[in-house]
């Protein structure tokens, strides 16, 4: 984008421009490395997931085939009672992993390029500003 720097006349206007353009640059590099840790955390949380769900599932599966077959009903209680508690995890990790899955992922990556593409914006304008005062 071509911008109006003509509208900046005294070196100091230049100086104050770019002053707030380096405090623009310093959140937005520290957004963009906030985005990289959160990447990188939510692919470590996703496979740990993973596997807590595989497990969840596991006991699901057997606690459903086994409850049934079950005679004592102060056994079959404690089972079935195990088997909500199986099933209320599972449905919760199933959760997370949407949460912290592909999707979460990709919104991430758009997140990250959104504030990579205003850091490029904002060095070409200070370097723009710059050049410009240069001529005042």
């Amino acid at each position: 984008m071509a911008y109006t720097l003509t509208l900046l006349t005294t070196a100091a206007e230049c100086d104050a421009v770019l002053t707030q353009l380096q405090s623009r640059l310093r959140t937005l590099n520290q957004q963009a490395s906030t985005l990289v840790f959160q990447q990188e955390n939510a692919e470590e949380s996703v496979a740990d997931i993973d596997i807590a769900l595989a497990t969840a599932t596991s006991e699901v599966d057997s606690l459903t085939l086994l409850v049934p077959t079950i005679a004592n009903a102060q056994v079959k209680k404690r089972k079935q009672e195990l088997l909500r508690q199986a099933e209320s995890r599972q449905a919760s990790l199933r959760y997370r992993r949407e949460s912290r899955g592909g999707a979460a992922a990709l919104l991430l990556e758009l997140d990250y390029d959104q504030i990579t593409a205003q850091i490029d914006q904002i060095r070409a304008l200070a370097a723009a500003v710059t050049t410009h005062k240069a001529t005042l």
